[in-house]
């Protein structure tokens, strides 16, 4: 079965798979049955092109009951590891997860100019909202990866959201700055 069969309809077969993602359901069911289906979001990729429309329809239904459900725990930003594509140039920076090493956010550019920093990336994994990712991004890329290269150079990042246009701005932490 198909991720398109698995999502045919708003509410059909993703409820008949996953019937604790829609209905309210005590935490632990609820985390394991969206668990389940971001794995399975998680596996077409974007070259994908004919189920992109119902990744991105599930990916949304995702962030809306993780929004919702306040008490469902978020990924901490130390299970997500950062490093520099050197096979495809044009992507930049990864950041995959640490457990299963899956795609989560891809930095497409990283550059400073008077002291802010412009970071351009698209996000993948729908376990992560969008309003999250920059956290991810700060210490992933930027305190481990860059070892706070960039913290110690800029002042403020500007965190793009290519496939949303938006941008979400901010005070880089002065508490991880080398001195």
């Amino acid at each position: 079965m198909t991720l398109r069969e698995r999502t045919a309809g708003p509410n059909e077969r993703v409820i008949e798979l996953y019937p604790h993602v829609k209905r309210r359901s005590a935490i632990p069911t609820l985390e394991r049955s969206l668990l389940a289906l971001e794995r399975e979001v998680r596996a077409p990729r974007t070259y994908d092109k004919e189920c992109l429309g119902e990744v991105k329809s599930a990916r949304q239904t995702i962030w809306s009951i993780r929004r919702k459900r306040a008490e469902l725990p978020k990924p901490s930003p130390r299970s997500y590891l950062a490093y520099r594509e050197d096979l495809d140039p044009s992507a930049g920076h990864v950041i995959e997860r640490r457990d299963d090493h899956d795609l989560a956010i891809a930095v497409t550019r990283l550059e400073l100019d008077n002291r802010t920093l412009t970071i351009e990336y698209e996000c993948f994994d729908p376990e992560l909202l969008p309003e999250n990712a920059p956290d991810v991004i700060e210490f992933a890329l930027l305190q481990e990866f860059a070892q706070d290269t960039y913290l110690t150079l800029a002042d403020e990042a500007a965190f793009v959201d290519t496939r949303y246009k938006q941008t979400r701005r901010r005070r880089l932490s002065r508490a991880h700055r080398l001195i």
